[in-house]
This record gives C-alpha cells, sequence and structure tokens, in this order.
C-alpha cells in the first residue's frame, strides 16, 4: 500500500469512529488507482466500499441488496463532480461527504489568502502546505482571527458579522469547506446565511432539551453539539445571540408549544417564549389545585422555578418573573411545614390568601408598581390574619391536649 492510501485508510478509520456513511466525490479521478489498496485497508475493519461505475442505480441496487437498512459502515467512492450526483443523493443524505487531507493544492485561492497572510498563521499549522486538512484550519484561524482551531469561536464571529467573512469565504473558494465544517461538526446543513444557521442551532439545543419533536426538521443533525455550541453563545455573546434567538422566534409561538404540551420538563434555554410558556404553565398549575394540595404541588414546581433562575433568560434580566413565583412556591411549601395537623380548611384558605396577595396574585407574571404598593398596603391586614390563624391554631391544639390529659387523669 502506498503512502497517499495509507494516509487515507488512517483519515477514514477516523471519520468511521463518528458516522457510518461516507461518500467520496473524486471529480479529477485523482485516487481511482489508490481505491483497491484503501479497500483493502478498511476490510479489516468491515467497511464496505462501493465504487461508482457509471450507474448510480446500480450502485444503490447493491446496496438494497446487500444492507437494506444500513445497519453496515460504507464508504461510497464516487469518480464524478457532486454536481452531477443528482440520483445518488438520496444515500448521501443518510451519510456525510468525504474530503480528502492527502494533498494541497499550492496554487489555490485558499493558498494564495494563507500565502498573503503568512504572518498571521498559527505556529501550529505553520505546515499547511503539507496537508489539506491543516490548510483549511490554517485558512479559517486567519480569516476569524484565533489562534488554535476553534470552530465554535469562528461561527461566533461569522454570526456577529457575516458581511465582514461572507465575501472572503466565497472569494477564496471556501464555501465548500466552511459548509463542510457546520456539517461535520455540528450537522448544521446551512451553509451561508446567518439566519439559518442560527435556526439550526437554536432548535438543535431545544430538540436535545424538551419533551417535542415539534421543532426536529429545523434542527441540527448533531444535538448534543448543537447544545454545547448554544451554551457557548450564551456565554460569550450574549446580545448577538438575543438578537438572532429574538429573530427566528418571531417566526415561532415557542410559548404556545411549551402549554400545548402541558409538560414542566422543558429545560431548553434557546429562546425566551419557553420560560414565558413554563411560568405560566406553573400558574395554572397552582391556580386549578384545591387549596390543600397547594403546599405538595408548590414542592414539585419548586425545582422548575429553581432551574430557571439559573437559566441565560433570567440571567440576562428578561424572566424576573421567576422571582415572584419563587417567593410564591417557598411561602406555600412553608405552609405545608408549618401547618399543624389540626389546622382548618378556612385556616389553610387564609394562609394561601394571604401568600397570594404578598407575592402578587397567582395571574401575577411581573412585579409592577401598582402590586407592589397593593402588598404594601395591604400587609399590615395580612399579618394580623396570619398571627390570628397561629393564635387560634394554638388555643384549638391546647384545648385538645387538655382534654386528652383530663380523659387520662
Amino acid at each position: 500500500m502506498g503512502d497517499t492510501a495509507a494516509r487515507i485508510v488512517t483519515e477514514l478509520r477516523e471519520k468511521f469512529h463518528r458516522h457510518d456513511v461516507w461518500v467520496w466525490y473524486d471529480s479529477q479521478e485523482t485516487y481511482t488507482g489508490a481505491i483497491d489498496d484503501i479497500r483493502s485497508g478498511l476490510a479489516a475493519d468491515d467497511i464496505n466500499v462501493a465504487v461508482y461505475e457509471d450507474s448510480f442505480l446500480e450502485l444503490k441496487h447493491r446496496v438494497w441488496k446487500e444492507d437494506p437498512d444500513l445497519d453496515e459502515q460504507w464508504l461510497f467512492y464516487v469518480p464524478t463532480s457532486k454536481n452531477d450526483a443528482e440520483w445518488f443523493m438520496d444515500i448521501h443524505s443518510l451519510g456525510k461527504q468525504y474530503r480528502t487531507g492527502a494533498d494541497v493544492d499550492s496554487s489555490s485561492p485558499a493558498s494564495q489568502y494563507l500565502i498573503e497572510h503568512e504572518s498571521a498563521i498559527p505556529d501550529e499549522f505553520s505546515t499547511w502546505g503539507q496537508n489539506e486538512a491543516t490548510r483549511r484550519k490554517a485558512f479559517f484561524c486567519v480569516l476569524f482571527g484565533t489562534q488554535e482551531d476553534n470552530p465554535a469561536e469562528w461561527i461566533l464571529r461569522y454570526l456577529d458579522d457575516p458581511d465582514a467573512y461572507e465575501e472572503t469565504i466565497q472569494e477564496y473558494g471556501q464555501t465548500d469547506d466552511w459548509s463542510a465544517l457546520l456539517d461535520e461538526r455540528y450537522g448544521i446543513s446551512a451553509s451561508l446565511d446567518p439566519e439559518d444557521i442560527a435556526t439550526e442551532i437554536l432548535f438543535g439545543e431545544v430538540a436535545v432539551s424538551s419533551p417535542t419533536s415539534r421543532y426536529d426538521e429545523l434542527a441540527a443533525d448533531e444535538r448534543i453539539e448543537s447544545k454545547r455550541l448554544c451554551e457557548y453563545w450564551q456565554q460569550h455573546d450574549p446580545a448577538t445571540y438575543v438578537e438572532y434567538a429574538r429573530s427566528v422566534a418571531a417566526e415561532y409561538d415557542l410559548k404556545t408549544a411549551v402549554l400545548d404540551s402541558g409538560n414542566v420538563d422543558w429545560h431548553s434555554t434557546a429562546f425566551r417564549g419557553i420560560d414565558e410558556g413554563l411560568v405560566r404553565l406553573c400558574l395554572d398549575r397552582l391556580n386549578d389545585a384545591d387549596y390543600v394540595d397547594l403546599p405538595e404541588i408548590a414542592a414539585d414546581l419548586h425545582s422548575v422555578v429553581s432551574e430557571r433562575r439559573r437559566g441565560f433568560w433570567y440571567e440576562e434580566g428578561y424572566a424576573g418573573y421567576w422571582d415572584v413565583q419563587h417567593r410564591r412556591s417557598a411561602l406555600w411549601m412553608g405552609l405545608a411545614t408549618h401547618r399543624q395537623p389540626s389546622m382548618s380548611r378556612c385556616s389553610l384558605q387564609a394562609n394561601f390568601m394571604t401568600a397570594t396577595l404578598l407575592t402578587g396574585g397567582p395571574s401575577t407574571g411581573t412585579t409592577d408598581s401598582t402590586s407592589k404598593q397593593r402588598r404594601k398596603m395591604l400587609r399590615p391586614y395580612l399579618d394580623l390574619v396570619l398571627s390570628r390563624i397561629a393564635s387560634l391554631s394554638s388555643i384549638w391544639i391546647f384545648s385538645k391536649q387538655s382534654i386528652a390529659h383530663l380523659r387520662r387523669g
């Protein structure tokens, strides 16, 4: 086996750890002489190598016959242009496109770009002229001004100012490489459209963090990586994140989606509408509950409230209503802790009324000046109510204890 074939086999083995199907287009037929060696090298790993020979129908027929469910690993070598492979797109859509990193064309536009910006190339990629994969990383490091291979940071900088980068990517023939980077790392099918990229990232996070499949078609394929990218974006560029999240959410009613689900088990922080839907669900559950069940229900919802108060939208100051809900659930949980078994239903109702008024009421989503003023005016009366309830409860408990003592005497 030649050096070129050996390098490609090593590359492919690493890639097959991540995906089971790869399609390799070789429009210049550069590697037709090495494909047999590559096939032999991959055979030990039980990887099938299928070669296109002037008929996509025959190629697909082989797959349907040998492995109709694509349970095995496949490399499809297609010595023609992807533009001429329309009849193979159904198979292609099930896998990833492989691009060899074995050779570098020093006359390519990307190579010329790096020659022009040689002083900006990180030392780690100083050998970019010997390997295509290294050349791609060097190009994007220089373009986005980073000193390391950091696709997450490249994407954030692109989304922050796409006009500053899109023309350069196109001018130096890097559109395919940029698309491949998005696809292979995050499963993003969009290429240069920033709104489409953001949409796939955001809904990729929703898909992996929510009890719904409603938005799966909008989500990036690599859901876990999308979630990590989303969190990285929230942490490192919250202003741009909020801008895109609002723009994307304008087309999709996330609040209604949460309410329709009737499920508070949403952990996604991609959109503010999710917080709005969850706080409404929490309030509705408390409104619909019997008074005697309120402390227990409040305890169940307390974890939801606590989680959302650690979330992105609360931290950025867009979901202050969780403070109101937090105080309310704490008060209601307190009722369960401090009430005596002998407390009457009326006492519990009075306590619930007090907690409701002190925290703004079940239907209140914000702490506006009116509700604050109302609580200030009512507080003396509410304190009196609580004091009377406590006194009556103590008298009732003392009476029961006295009667029990007399009976024993």
